[in-house]
């Protein structure tokens, strides 16, 4: 009974990990939305962005924190970035990512341009086994005691993990398709096997220009990673260095926030509000996001602070 117990919380976990952690604010965290949308911003471009979602379940939820860092390589119409990801679900499983990304631009027209992106990535993920429980740890008059079998499963497994994608820029309309874990590495952390699953991304948004001091930008994303199919759609509004973001995640969440923009700097806060049958008892997902430009005072007029 120990045994087949272990199995399925292993199995649980695997799968729990499968589904790759997103962000509500995903334009700002370009390289993970896709490798592709490196060197699109002219010179050196940081960003970080810091989720804390379900904190009022026990385990502490989930916490994800993404550090990105490009460069804009003009002359070869190309870009080079360095991807770092933290993720935490519960008390038991941690991830460690860090993915070397290229991307190359196509001009194609004046206004009709083309990035190709891969993302080479080193993954570790960390099971904290000591945490476990199973069937033989649970005695009726005492609670929980140490197990009578040993532990099978490894605290650790690394991988490496390729993603690649496409994006096109077309006026002011921005269309995307990504893949992720194209090489579908083996996470089991037993002697079994557990690929890691496709996740497919697919996304567009389009800046409408209201004058020279606001702009509306509608945006949805797509993505389906094995059984896993997630709508998001938000649109932001500008004005002037002020942004307002409102938006909406299938059967899952309604998301806002504001933050200010401008051509070296965007802070950006999101709040979700999660709806459904988990509502009111997780306490939603806090989400802050922070792009900084640096280097070079000329060439950034390709930023308008609204995505």
């Amino acid at each position: 009974m120990n045994r087949i117990f272990f199995i399925l919380l292993s199995a649980i976990a695997i799968n729990l990990s499968g589904q790759d952690p997103v962000f509500s604010q995903y334009f700002n965290a370009g390289m993970n939305l896709n490798p592709a949308r490196v060197g699109t911003m002219s010179g050196w471009v940081s960003n970080i962005q810091n989720r804390n979602q379900w904190v009022d379940t026990n385990g502490g939820g989930f916490h994800t924190l993404n550090l990105g860092i490009q460069k804009s390589i003009d002359k070869y119409n190309s870009g080079i970035g360095l991807n770092i990801n933290y993720d935490r679900a519960g008390e038991s499983l941690q991830t460690y990512q860090l993915g070397l990304v290229i991307a190359k631009r196509i001009q194609l027209k004046e206004n009709f341009r083309m990035g190709l992106g891969l993302n080479t990535e080193i993954t570790q993920k960390y099971l904290a086994t000591e945490r476990l429980t199973f069937s033989d740890n649970i005695d009726p008059n005492d609670g929980f005691t140490s197990s009578s079998e040993p532990m099978t499963l490894a605290s650790s497994v690394t991988v490496l993990n390729l993603s690649s994608g496409v994006d096109i820029q077309f006026f002011k309309l921005n269309l995307g398709y990504s893949l992720f874990n194209l090489n579908r590495p083996n996470l089991s952390f037993g002697e079994g096997v557990s690929r890691w699953p496709i996740r497919h991304a697919l996304y567009s948004k389009y800046e409408f220009e209201i004058d020279d001091n606001s702009a509306v930008v509608p945006m949805i994303l797509f993505q389906t990673q094995g059984d896993f199919n997630q709508v998001n759609f938000c649109v932001n509004y500008r004005y002037k260095w002020l942004n307002v973001l409102a938006g909406y995640r299938n059967e899952d969440a309604i998301i806002v926030g504001t933050g200010v923009g401008s051509k070296r700097l965007r802070f950006q806060y999101s709040y979700d509000i999660t709806i459904g049958k988990l509502a009111g008892a997780t306490g939603g997902a806090h989400e802050l996001g922070l792009i900084f430009r640096f280097g070079s005072k000329t060439g950034y007029d390709d930023y308008n602070g609204a995505y």
